[in-house]
């Protein structure tokens, strides 16, 4: 169902229209797409936020450019606060041929799975989820997620 939406002439693409799709087949919210320079990941359509990317096929260029200026030579970038991992899997596309480690910190265990998905979508870096939080002292941090 999902699939029909890129097909439709831009005016028609709406979020709305996908909330709507998403009562009609609620086990389709995690959809593949593709953003910035060819990157792809899968986002949670459930999000207002994921929706706009899917539906306009751009999370944040201007970002993915300037830390691969930082990185043309190969090296490590940590996202903390990973989220979907689009910054990382932005920034990958645009290094195709040097080394680069991407080490993804998310808290929020329901988007783990999500992001272990598309890692297996990159063709260029090396990946690493850490399941946790990054703060300035050590200790422990709780999180609490409202769904």
């Amino acid at each position: 169902m999902m699939q029909l939406l890129p097909r439709l002439p831009r005016p028609l693409r709406r979020q709305r229209l996908v909330r709507a799709l998403l009562t009609l087949a609620p086990g389709q919210a995690v959809q593949p797409t593709v953003f910035d320079y060819g990157a792809r990941a899968y986002v949670d359509l459930r999000d207002s936020t994921s929706r706009g990317i899917f539906l306009h096929h751009s999370f944040w260029p201007e970002f993915a450019q300037i830390v691969a200026a930082f990185m043309h030579r190969g090296g490590v970038m940590f996202d903390v606060g990973a989220n979907l991992g689009l910054c990382s899997f932005g920034v990958a596309t645009l290094l195709p041929s040097v080394r680069t480690e991407f080490h993804l910190f998310e808290a929020n265990p329901a988007l783990l799975p999500v992001l272990r998905r598309s890692i297996d979508l990159q063709q260029h870096g090396e990946f690493k989820v850490v399941h946790g939080c990054v703060t300035d002292h050590p200790g422990t941090s709780y999180f609490v997620s409202v769904q």
